[in-house]
């Protein structure tokens, strides 16, 4: 079941005893619950999800969600926040973990599993808010340089320098980076605005980074991974003159 309230304070939904004031608020009951919120809420909306050690376990990348930042108790049960922090990693979750508690000798252990901040209770709202918008401004920063693509009911970030190109095969899109080709239903003509100069459309069905290109001729772009890729008669003009410039601007060509 899914609750949507307005202008409450967390105290009763956290153990960190901290009087914060939530403008809006998401109550669920269960894990399933989370793609469906997280496709309401949007790829640029930022938001925390409040639960217990085991919780995160169960929600770290859910159905496509990934939870970027998560706050922790370190006594939790039925495991504590620290067990639930090094489980995280050891899945390869790399995402912001904050650390409460009213005990400070496990910020070393806290810090073992690459904590983004340590807070000892009794915390000062004013603190827990100045280290959550720090969150949010490098999470912002990093959307800057990404791109979000929705697949079914779930969203998913993908960072601009790990694409090697795109192709359009049989209606879908296909966003290819050093390890897989993520597929999406799109069209090359409303994304071709949403990236930076760096992406360039080579073909009617191919965007290809520059900072991916080994070399080129009349009618095909050869990738530092040597997959080769085409380049169309019309646009190996244009191409010739957006790779040099971006050379020159990265420093491979005086």
């Amino acid at each position: 079941m899914i609750t949507r309230l307005n202008d409450i304070n967390l105290r009763p939904y956290n153990t960190f005893r901290i009087d914060a004031k939530c403008s809006q608020f998401i109550e669920y009951t269960s894990v399933d619950d989370i793609p469906a919120i997280a496709s309401t809420l949007g790829p640029d909306m930022d938001f925390i999800n409040l639960g217990g050690g085991s919780n995160m376990l169960f929600v770290s990348d859910y159905n496509g969600v990934v939870l970027h930042s998560k706050i922790l108790d370190i006594e939790m049960e039925p495991i504590s926040g620290l067990e639930a922090a090094k489980k995280l990693r050891r899945r390869g979750d790399e995402s912001r973990l904050i650390f409460i508690t009213a005990y400070r000798r496990y910020a070393v252990e806290a810090y073992d599993v690459q904590a983004f901040h340590y807070l000892v209770k009794p915390v000062e709202p004013a603190k827990l808010e100045s280290v959550v918008m720090k969150l949010v401004s490098l999470h912002r920063e990093e959307r800057q340089n990404a791109i979000a693509i929705r697949q079914g009911a779930s969203v998913r970030r993908v960072r601009l320098d790990e694409i090697i190109y795109l192709e359009v095969l049989d209606k879908k899109i296909y966003l290819h980076t050093g390890e897989e080709a993520i597929p999406f239903y799109g069209k090359l003509d409303e994304l071709t605005p949403k990236f930076p100069e760096v992406f360039f459309r080579c073909h009617r069905s191919y965007i290809v980074n520059l900072g991916h290109v080994q070399c080129y001729d009349k009618g095909a772009i050869t990738l530092d991974n040597e997959e080769e890729i085409p380049l169309s008669k019309r646009r190996h003009k244009t191409f010739g003159v957006a790779f040099l410039h971006y050379l020159r601007e990265s420093g491979d060509v005086f």
